[in-house]
């Protein structure tokens, strides 16, 4: 007997379960891929016929295989009604008959189809706990899909360039609206009686809805009270984000996805302030690490791997829109939007600094407001910048006073950069800045660190030493105390 033929009968059923569940979830819906393990031996296709829940997934775009799923799913088993991906909808499967059982829909058709779709099941769905509908349109306002349905079980929404009556909306715990023209689109007063109506709210996504500029955002609500709001994305415009921001109580946990801002004001017209203070999400204790990087800001409450992708799920990340706006800028407005004074770990992502100038004037205006920093990570491309405002102090402070005096960790690099060319750009102004720090601090730096791929020349490593304790070059895995 063959080990897997020792298998308990309810794990192989498990098996399959994850089978045909990983299936739908990569829309690899075709009849031979989910009938295969039926025809492997008599013993699995017993299994497979005696388990209802492996029949569950309604594809309405293969109708043939959706009418022989059906009798298999027996009346106790919920439904899920899903979707091929790219496919349209055949005119001959009706569903209204098990309207009672569907649980989950998840599909992503053409607008007319999904019209075709929602007639056929009808308007009630007393079980329907999650839906998840997207919406190809050509991009008229005609276009935008309206349900009139009622959704009392309704827990998961996804919407994309679909409404619902949002009075309806009760008791969510996932709500994503994205692609709604004016037309469709919920106002911020609609919005906030859904947050009302659903204290348990786990996720919210708000993304590209149209709005009329209207005095609605400055009209003062009572704050909702989100406790187990833990994840949070807005693409809005900065008065609808401001106002929606104002209007709801999170956790200081919660993960925190914004953009884009405004031309005008920068960053500070996304965030209200509470109680005359900063929001929380920007507050920056001693622990904190803040990332600032071309395209996005992020802001982790913990320490993290150098220049650790959004993966790593900070704690707030804030999309810089396009067109980018200049990196010095972006620097320049970081002191109005944090209060860096107790902030110990900084990451500078300078990408070939053509404006060098523009760029150290800006790090000096940073570097400024962060007095307690200890650990200062930058792009290779920002050896040269740093290198101009970390040595001899500038014209507006004392003699010795050296900006950032409570440095200890100097790192250059990130994992994917490539180190070539030190030497030659970047070892004569990065020693005469550690030079003139020296005079200035009567001590050496405590670390210099190099992170990248390729190899940093020992000869650059010589020239350093005299000016730093300890080098640490992980670039050629290599560790030297000096």
């Amino acid at each position: 007997m063959t080990p897997i033929s020792r298998l308990p009968n309810e794990l192989v059923e498990a098996i399959f379960d994850l089978h045909v569940t990983w299936m739908y979830k990569e829309r690899q819906c075709g009849a031979v891929l989910f009938l295969a393990y039926t025809h492997v031996c008599r013993w699995w296709r017993e299994i497979a016929l005696s388990s209802p829940r492996l029949w569950r997934y309604i594809n309405v775009c293969r109708p043939t295989l959706a009418l022989m799923l059906l009798p298999r799913a027996r009346s106790s088993v919920p439904l899920s009604v899903v979707s091929s991906s790219s496919e349209r909808l055949p005119c001959y499967l009706r569903l209204h008959p098990y309207a009672a059982r569907i649980s989950d829909v998840d599909v992503d058709l053409w607008h007319l189809d999904i019209r075709q779709l929602l007639f056929r099941i009808g308007d009630s769905y007393p079980k329907l706990s999650s839906l998840r509908v997207i919406s190809r349109r050509h991009g008229g306002v005609d276009d935008d899909v309206e349900l009139y349905c009622d959704l009392p079980s309704l827990r998961r929404l996804t919407l994309d360039g679909v409404s619902v009556r949002w009075s309806s909306l009760a008791g969510l715990t996932h709500l994503s609206l994205s692609d709604l023209c004016i037309a469709h689109a919920p106002s911020i007063s609609q919005i906030h009686i859904v947050l009302q109506n659903s204290p348990l709210l786990e996720s919210l996504t708000l993304a590209f809805l149209a709005h009329t500029h209207s005095m609605e955002f400055h009209i003062q609500r009572r704050v909702v009270e989100l406790p187990r709001l833990w994840d949070i994305h807005l693409c809005l415009c900065p008065d609808f984000t401001s106002s929606l921001l104002a209007g709801i109580s999170i956790s200081s946990s919660a993960r925190l996805r914004i953009g884009p801002f405004s031309d005008f004001d920068g960053f500070l017209s996304i965030f209200p302030t509470v109680d005359g203070t900063c929001y929380p999400h920007l507050r920056i204790t001693k622990h904190s690490t803040l990332s600032i990087r071309l395209r996005e800001i992020l802001l982790r409450q913990s320490s993290a791997s150098p220049f650790a992708n959004v993966d790593s799920k900070p704690d707030l990340h804030i999309d810089i829109p396009h067109p980018t706006p200049a990196y010095s800028w972006i620097l320049s407005d970081m002191p109005r939007l944090f209060d860096l004074f107790a902030l110990t770990s900084l990451e500078l992502d300078i990408i070939w600094a053509i404006d060098v100038q523009n760029i150290a004037r800006a790090l000096y205006t940073l570097l400024t407001a962060t007095p307690n920093l200890r650990t200062l990570r930058a792009s290779q491309h920002g050896a040269e910048c740093l290198s101009m405002v970390l040595g001899r102090p500038g014209p507006d402070r004392l003699e010795f006073d050296v900006l950032c005096p409570s440095l200890t960790r100097l790192s250059f690099g990130a994992p994917d950069q490539m180190w070539w060319d030190f030497p030659l750009l970047w070892l004569k102004p990065l020693v005469i800045c550690l030079e003139e720090r020296m005079v200035c601090t009567d001590s050496r730096l405590q670390t210099i660190e190099f992170i990248g791929q390729g190899r940093i020349e020992k000869q650059s490593l010589r020239v350093l030493a005299p000016f730093v304790l300890e080098i640490v070059d992980s670039v050629s895995a290599g560790r030297l105390g000096l």
